[in-house]
């Protein structure tokens, strides 16, 4: 009986027919050599036992079809928003459930949208409102789209039509999704003006023109010649970054523009922030109403510090 697990077993998840089939002993299974993913799913004690590959070993000892799905689903396309989920969504259309630890299996009458073992991105992000709140599923739709998995249309539609528990927030969400967003921070700060009532700020526009661009912005209010740039420690950090933000910004005043420079610090005083950008947004020549902190706005950027 080999000692070892044969190469065509070593960098995936297996079951133990598998490794029976393959001569590979119950001793061996059972060593150090092995790591067991669920009862009767192994992996090598090599691999990096990731998110995807869990999903891997687990449909490896369901009842097909079954596909992950919710918070799970985004996670397997790249968008790892919130904490790694766990215990593990799944969907199936299989009539006997099959109850195992670790795992979340929903009974439907159809089995979503599917590409490969997960749900579709659009089907995640509305199965996903289940688990997030409004501020962390527009972070994930937006991530989403800049990871081209799908776009801002295409989540407006599926969530239209959906009847996902969950659906309400899922649709509300995805019309405030956006292009263009390059951290769940910037989604964090452009939704805590927006919620307010506030004017809505564009997305890493360019500023500038073909032959002479100044540089890209985080968010804009062009109508007020205002620019929110988002620091984050490697801005403060890093001498050679330092000095181009100051650049950068010297050149923007140089055109008009005022720009407000947001931290994490910020972050953690929403209240005070928005003040300050109602301030900034008036001297910019701004004169609709103020923001409004409504009982929901404080329940998402003030319930809790992220």
């Amino acid at each position: 009986m080999p000692t070892r697990l044969p190469d065509r077993l070593r960098h995936r998840p297996f079951t133990t027919a598998e490794a029976l089939a393959a001569g590979v002993g119950r001793g061996v299974l059972a060593g150090p050599s092995v790591c067991r993913v669920f009862s009767g799913v192994y992996v090598s004690a090599g691999v990096d036992l990731d998110l995807r590959l869990r999903v891997e070993a687990a449909l490896l000892v369901l009842p097909a079809p079954t596909a992950a799905t919710g918070l799970t689903a985004l996670w397997c396309w790249g968008v790892t928003i919130a904490r790694e989920p766990h215990p593990l969504d799944l969907v199936t259309t299989h009539p006997h459930l099959v109850r195992r630890p670790g795992l979340v299996i929903r009974r439907v009458g159809r089995l979503p949208p599917t590409r490969g073992p997960w749900v579709s991105p659009e089907h995640a992000f509305v199965s996903a409102a289940r688990r997030l709140d409004l501020i962390d599923l527009v972070s994930a739709g937006d991530w989403l789209v800049r990871l081209r998995r799908c776009t801002p249309e295409s989540l407006i539609a599926y969530a239209k039509t959906s009847r996902e528990p969950g659906v309400a927030l899922a649709r509300r969400a995805a019309h405030l999704v956006r292009r263009r967003v390059d951290s769940p921070r910037e989604t964090r700060l452009r939704l805590c003006i927006v919620l307010t009532g506030l004017p809505e700020p564009r997305c890493n526009v360019t500023l500038g023109t073909d032959d002479r661009p100044i540089g890209r912005v985080d968010l804009l209010l062009e109508e007020f010649k205002l620019i929110l740039e988002y620091e984050g420690d490697q801005h403060r950090i890093d001498p050679a970054q330092w000095n181009i933000d100051i650049g950068r910004a010297e050149a923007f005043g140089d055109e008009g523009y005022r720009v407000l420079r947001v931290t994490s610090a910020h972050l953690r005083s929403p209240r005070t922030l928005i003040k300050r950008i109602h301030r900034a947004m008036v001297a910019g020549g701004y004169s609709g109403p103020p923001p409004v902190f409504s009982p929901e706005w404080s329940s998402l950027f003030e319930g809790f510090v992220r």
